[in-house]
C-alpha cells in the first residue's frame, strides 16, 4: 500500500467514466481523498459491503488521469478499512476520537462487523469512566467480552441471594471482601483491563473469570462452596485474584 498527500481530489480534472472488469486477481488502484492505495478485487469484495456492489460486473468508475479510481472520502482511516477487509479483524485506534472517525467510515462503506466492533469499543470507553460495567444480562456481558480488545475481568455475583443464605459471619465478610476487591481493582489498572460486574438475581453465584482479549478464558475462581444440608460458604482468594489480574496486565502490554 502506498499513500500520498501530494494529490488533492479537488485539483483533479473530471474524467470519463471507465468500466471496471470484475477479475478477482486484478489489482485495483484507489485514490481515497488524495491517499493512494493498491489492493485486489478479491480483498474489496471479501465481505458483504459497499464494494461488492461498487465493483460488480460492468460498474463504471471515475478515474483520475493516472488511472486511480476516485473515492470521495477522507483517506485517513482507509488503511484500517483495508486491514479489516483482508483479515476480518483489526486493531482499533487507541483513542475515542479516531474510533469515532473509523466508525463513520465503516458505516459509509456498509461494513457491518467493523461497525459493531467500533460501537462496542466506544461503549466500553464510555462505561470505563464509571470504573466498571455493571450488568444483569449474561448476553450483554458475553457480547462485551467477545468484542473487547483488552483483557476482561468479570465478577459474577448474586449478592442479595447470598446474603439471605449465608449463615456465618465469615461467609458474609468474604462476600463483601470480593466486592470491595473488585471495586479497588477497577481504579488501579489505568484502563488496561475491562471490568464487568454481572449481577444475578436468580441463583447463588460468586465467581471470578479472567479473559484475554476477544473472549479467550484463561482462569476461573469459584468462591462458593455448598455444605449439607443447605449452608453456603464464601471464600476470598485475594492472592490468587491479584496474581491472575497481574498476569493479564503483563500479557496485555
Amino acid at each position: 500500500m502506498s499513500e500520498s498527500n501530494d494529490k488533492n481530489e479537488s485539483e483533479l480534472p473530471t474524467e470519463a467514466l471507465t468500466p471496471v472488469e470484475n477479475e478477482q486477481s486484478e489489482f485495483v488502484k484507489l485514490n481515497v481523498g488524495g491517499f493512494l492505495f493498491q489492493t485486489t478485487m478479491a480483498t474489496l469484495t471479501k465481505v458483504d459491503c459497499m464494494f461488492k456492489g461498487m465493483f460488480s460486473e460492468g460498474f463504471e468508475a471515475q478515474k483520475d488521469p493516472e488511472g486511480w479510481i476516485l473515492i470521495d472520502r477522507d483517506g485517513k482511516h482507509f488503511g484500517k478499512i483495508l486491514e479489516f477487509l483482508r483479515n476480518t479483524e483489526i486493531t482499533l485506534p487507541d483513542n475515542v476520537k479516531e474510533i469515532r472517525e473509523l466508525l463513520t467510515e465503516a458505516i459509509y462503506y456498509s461494513i457491518e462487523r467493523l461497525t459493531v466492533l467500533c460501537e462496542s469499543e466506544l461503549r466500553i470507553c464510555r462505561e470505563r469512566k464509571k470504573s466498571a460495567l455493571i450488568t444483569s444480562s449474561n448476553e450483554s456481558s458475553s457480547f462485551i467480552i467477545r468484542n473487547s480488545f483488552k483483557p476482561v475481568v468479570k465478577l459474577y455475583i448474586s449478592q442479595t441471594n447470598l446474603l439471605d443464605k449465608c449463615n456465618s459471619f465469615t461467609a458474609i465478610t468474604n462476600l463483601y471482601r470480593n466486592v470491595d476487591l473488585f471495586d479497588k481493582l477497577c481504579s488501579n489498572t489505568n484502563g488496561r483491563i475491562v471490568y464487568i460486574k454481572n449481577l444475578s438475581k436468580d441463583d447463588t453465584q460468586c465467581n471470578w473469570t479472567f479473559y484475554e482479549h476477544h473472549g479467550k478464558q484463561i482462569d476461573y475462581i469459584d468462591c462458593i462452596t455448598s455444605t449439607p444440608p443447605s449452608a453456603i460458604t464464601v471464600s476470598f482468594s485475594e492472592g490468587q485474584i491479584y496474581e491472575k489480574v497481574l498476569r493479564l496486565v503483563v500479557n496485555g502490554k
